[in-house]
Parts: C-alpha cells; structure tokens; sequence
C-alpha cells in the first residue's frame, strides 16, 4: 500500500518513504571485481565477467598460476558454464584480505592441476625414474632373448653367421623402436658409460641404467631357457664347452687381439652414438632405430668371427651367469668400456660443436597467438 504524504510543521508535503542506500564501490587492482555495500556494510556481490586463471611457466616448464586473471569481456567462443578464477598465491592486500574472508573471491571447483615445482626436485620424478629402469631392464632382456633365440640351433634349424649379426641387429632396431621414447634404448653399459661422459645422464642414473641392464639380461637368458628345450643347452655345452650364446674370442687369437676388436666395435658403435647425440643432429631422429640396428648388424657380421661381436658387457653377462664359465669374460668388460669411456671424451672435446640458440621474435610471436579467446 502506497504510504500518504503527510504536512511537515511549515505545511509542506513531507516525502515518507524510505531513501535508498548510498552504495561504496570497492575495487581490486587484481581482479577487478566490483561490490557494493549497503549503508549498513553488508558487501553484495555483483556478477563477475567471464575471465580465465593466470597461468605462467617456470622455470622447469611446468604451468603454474600466477594472479587472479583481470575480468575480460566474454568470447563467442566460451563454453557456456562460468570460468573461476584461481587464487594468487602472492601475498594478499588488506582489501583482498577482507574480500577473501567473506567469500567474495570465487575460489576453483577442483584444485588446479599444475603446481610449481622447483627444478631440483622435478628433474626427474619417481614415476619417470621407475620407468627408465623398466625400459632398461625389458629392453634389455627382449634383447638377450630374442637374440639368442636367433642362435638356436638344435630343433631343425642352422643359422649362419650372417642370419644371426642380422638378427641381432633387428632385435635392437625394435627395441630402439619401442623404449628409445623412454629411456634412450641403451641397452648397454657402454652406450651408458659414453652418455655419462657426454653429459646426457647423472652418476646415479648410470648406475641405475647398468644395474637394470644386468639384470634384464640375466632374466631374459632365463626366459629363454624356460621356452627352449634343455637338450639345446647340453649339447652347445659339451660341443663349445662355453654354453649356449655365450661369447668367447676365436682361438686364433691371442686375448689381448680380443680386446683390441672389442674396442674397435664398440668405438664405431658409440660414434654412432655421439654423432646421433651431437645439438646439430637434434632435428635428424626420424631413422634413429633403424640407423643403430644396421650399426649393430655391420658391425656383427665384420667382428662376430673374432670374438662374438658382444660390444656389450651385459649381453656377455647374462649368458655366463647361466653356464657358469667365466673364461676371458673380463674382456668383453675391459674392451667396450675403455672405448666407450674414451671415444665419447674423443667426440666430444673434438667434434662436438654447440648450436647457438635463436632469438625469440617477440613480434613474430604475438602475430603467430592463438585468436581463439580474442
């Protein structure tokens, strides 16, 4: 009911309903978020613009929200639920302060996925160290017995020495195909040791690379003795005297000639890897599998007569770890690791040429932005 004027005492009509309420406006500098507050100081929330979080990165390449994104005016192109904003994790004004103890500042549904992380500590998380080590140890397991499966001679088959360097070759074509995303498919303790020098792994890492190499390859010529029958074994151990696929040098050479081809074989097969490892080569990885199965191919089928052509001293490891001979065994050690040490320090003092970074155009740059939320 419309209330009635009523005569003050100089007989003018006097005005009785109530006067609105004057009305403060508090603003942000971050959010811009506009409230009003009655004459009382009750604060109410007028609704917000759609805006998104602030997101920056770090120094380690990880996303972390910055600020409380300014308000933007809404795109066509928005989804039709609201956007929340993200709180800063900077140190709060007094006015953000009081805003963020009544409820005023919209705080996320569910809690932002990115977080920041130093770069210590997320150089390499558990869960990617953990699967290094796998892709080590299955990488070099499938190598071992698939291999020497190839090697197999005792159910109706003979493989020439030529089928067999191919064999391995393409075995570490695949498996380089498989874990090379991984861990790199060192699948070697020399390939290991020559990263280390190069820079590529920590001590820690090459430990844990050749331990789970060990190991791999000592599995693997277990798995393959569970699926091959045991007479295959027997025989190779009373015809060779050595057991099945392990590597021995060729009695025509003198121990000291068997290091020197393991030096040899493995020297080629760790310039491979340095030149696939050198910055100028870092946009030429399209064939990187392929390449190192033919490496390990050519260099079986020119070595494989001297000594085996092992270039690899958990791949010799396994095997002897099974038949228990241990006969020069020392040199498919001393051999790939002396010229892994060596050639990589070789490589890279001489050869190894850093490339210069390029300049980001900050022009070039803002013209390339995404336009989709302009």
């Amino acid at each position: 009911m419309a209330m009635q004027p009523s005569l003050g005492p100089t007989g003018r009509i006097i005005n009785t309903e109530p006067t609105p309420a004057k009305t403060t406006t508090v603003t942000t500098k971050t959010t811009k978020t506009t409230m009003t507050a009655t004459k009382g100081g009750t604060y109410q929330q007028r609704r917000p613009r759609r805006a998104s979080p602030s997101v920056a990165l770090s120094v380690d390449g990880y996303q972390c929200t910055r600020s409380i994104a300014p308000a933007s005016s809404p795109s066509r192109k928005s989804p039709a639920h609201p956007r929340y904003l993200v709180p800063s994790t900077r140190p709060s004004t007094p006015e953000q302060q009081v805003l963020r103890e009544q409820c005023l500042l919209l705080l996320p549904r569910v809690g932002f996925p990115f977080a920041p992380f130093t770069h210590a500590t997320m150089n390499k998380s558990t869960l990617d160290n953990i699967s290094v080590f796998l892709a080590e140890l299955i990488g070099t397991g499938l190598l071992v017995m698939l291999g020497c499966m190839g090697c197999v001679s005792g159910i109706g088959h003979t493989p020439s020495h030529f089928e067999l360097a191919i064999n391995f070759g393409l075995i570490v074509m695949i498996i380089v195909q498989v874990f090379g995303c991984v861990s790199g498919s060192h699948l070697n303790p020399a390939v290991t040791a020559a990263a280390w020098v190069y820079e590529l792994v920590s001590t820690k890492m090459a430990l844990a690379y050749a331990a789970a190499q060990c190991i791999g390859a000592f599995m693997g010529y277990g798995v393959l003795k569970m699926l091959t029958p045991a007479t295959v074994f027997g025989k190779a151990l009373e015809n060779e005297g050595a057991g099945f696929c392990v590597t021995q040098p060729n009695t025509a050479i003198t121990t000291l000639q068997a290091v020197g081809v393991e030096f040899v074989a493995t020297m080629v097969l760790v310039l491979v890897c340095c030149g696939v490892w050198d910055p100028r080569n870092a946009k030429h990885h399209d064939s990187v599998a392929l390449k190192f199965g033919f490496t390990v191919g050519a260099l079986a089928v020119a070595a494989g007569p001297y000594t085996g052509a092992s270039m690899n001293p958990a791949r010799s490891l396994g095997p002897v770890l099974w038949n228990g001979v241990y006969n020069a065994h020392w040199v498919y050690w001393v051999g790939p690791l002396s010229a892994a040490f060596l050639t990589a320090f070789a490589y890279k003092a001489v050869f190894r040429r850093e490339v210069p970074v390029e300049q980001l155009n900050h022009e070039m740059a803002a013209l390339n932005t995404d336009k989709s939320n302009v």
